[in-house]
């Protein structure tokens, strides 16, 4: 988890022991408060976006030729997203800006299909503006905004069902 300068580690339960930590001790040539950042699994690297650019790291070491524009490796995708994440249910990425999504392909050409995206956020039961997006080791995608937080089951695709319902509190739980 990235913000401003600092990040955290997470276990399957909790913050690791050690964070937060510096960015700029750990991941060099990255800049702080990011925008977004998600791993791809298929590959192993993370990427990392702020404004225009992107960066792509192996397991913290920079890859060569970065930062790169959006426009170069992830078309169709706009600048300044508010979050990215690899959705557990279809292995795709996506990104969400404001009110809208877009779905990135990288087995397809072209990588966004123009006449189905950018769509709604609302579809998902979510607010506009969110904070970020997390693929989780329990098989869930978790959103955050404001100090709250949203559950979602890949595998349904909604907001899961719980008691006490989602949004909850972040720091509580």
């Amino acid at each position: 988890v990235f913000r401003r300068e600092k990040y955290w580690k997470l276990t399957t339960d909790s913050v690791a022991d050690g964070y937060p930590r510096k960015i700029k001790d750990d991941w060099p040539g990255l800049p702080s408060n990011l925008d977004a950042a998600f791993t791809w699994e298929n590959t192993g690297a993370t990427y990392f976006f702020k404004g225009n650019h992107y960066w792509k790291f192996n397991n913290k070491s920079p890859s060569l030729g970065y930062p790169k524009t959006m426009k170069e490796g992830f078309p169709g995708i706009p600048s300044g997203v508010d979050s990215a994440f690899v959705w557990g249910g279809n292995g795709k990425i996506y990104f969400t800006k404001n009110e809208k999504y877009w779905k990135f392909d990288p087995e397809r050409k072209p990588h966004v299909r123009k006449s189905q995206y950018p769509k709604p956020i609302s579809e998902w039961g979510l607010p506009q503006g969110i904070d970020g997006a997390l693929q989780w080791e329990n098989g869930r995608t978790y959103f955050f905004k404001g100090g709250q937080y949203w559950r979602f089951d890949d595998r349904t695709f909604g907001i899961d069902i719980a008691s006490p319902p989602f949004p909850r509190d972040t720091g509580e739980w």
